[in-house]
């Protein structure tokens, strides 16, 4: 359970991402967000946590929405707090064989700058890697889940880069969840891509056990 010791008032946070953090595939319909809002007890009794997540939305997508989703939001307020996962939809389409397009990385990298620059006006930023998919995962596309992850690997790698130059604080979760037996079942259960709901609780309990998400609690609170 979050130990972070923030002040009495109303905390908004919100997380930007793909349908992972929007929770497809998630029979209670709630996400890793609520999940994670839920659980941790220190935040204010007044809370707003938006999730923002857009299925098969890309770097590119997501900077183009950022500023306008978090000016609405968070304009004139305090107590603000910005949580970011995205880049699986990037792996994936770099991994397709049919219509194959190559990670054009300077352009990523712009992106994540320009997302992570909106974020930075609003308070506290908090980045988390993408999740795993299986590597025995196959799409329409005729993707495999080895070359998903080959390329998410080196969005990875940058993802580490921009926010250590940005001094935002990155967890990563890849790894952590590749090799998370629950996890792991639970991408099984589910698509290969999305998890069922166990995979859901995996990725909240992950980030709540985290020091980084306790520091990021108390920054935003203390906005």
């Amino acid at each position: 359970m979050s130990t972070a010791i923030v002040r009495p008032g109303k905390l908004r946070l919100a997380f930007l991402g793909d349908s992972i953090t929007v929770g497809d595939g998630d029979w209670q319909a709630r996400g890793w967000p609520s999940r994670l809002c839920e659980a941790s007890r220190s935040i204010p009794e007044k809370k707003h946590c938006y999730n923002l997540g857009v299925g098969g939305d890309r770097i590119a997508n997501l900077a183009s929405r950022a500023s306008s989703e978090l000016s609405a939001r968070f304009e004139g307020r305090n107590g603000r707090g910005v949580v970011i996962m995205i880049g699986v939809n990037d792996a994936l389409r770099a991994a397709a064989i049919r219509n194959t397009i190559a990670l054009d990385l300077v352009s990523i990298e712009a992106d994540l700058n320009s997302i992570l620059n909106n974020a930075k006006r609003y308070g506290a930023v908090l980045v988390v890697e993408p999740t795993p998919v299986l590597p025995e995962f196959q799409h329409a596309d005729g993707m495999d889940g080895k070359a998903v992850m080959a390329h998410l690997d080196v969005i990875n790698q940058l993802l580490a880069s921009v926010c250590k130059a940005q001094d935002v604080t990155l967890i990563g979760l890849t790894k952590t969840l590749q090799t998370d037996p629950l996890f792991i079942i639970a991408l099984q259960n589910g698509d290969g891509l999305h998890p069922i709901d166990a995979g859901f609780d995996c990725i909240a309990k992950h980030l709540l056990a985290s020091p980084e998400w306790s520091a990021f609690l108390e920054a935003a609170a203390n906005d």
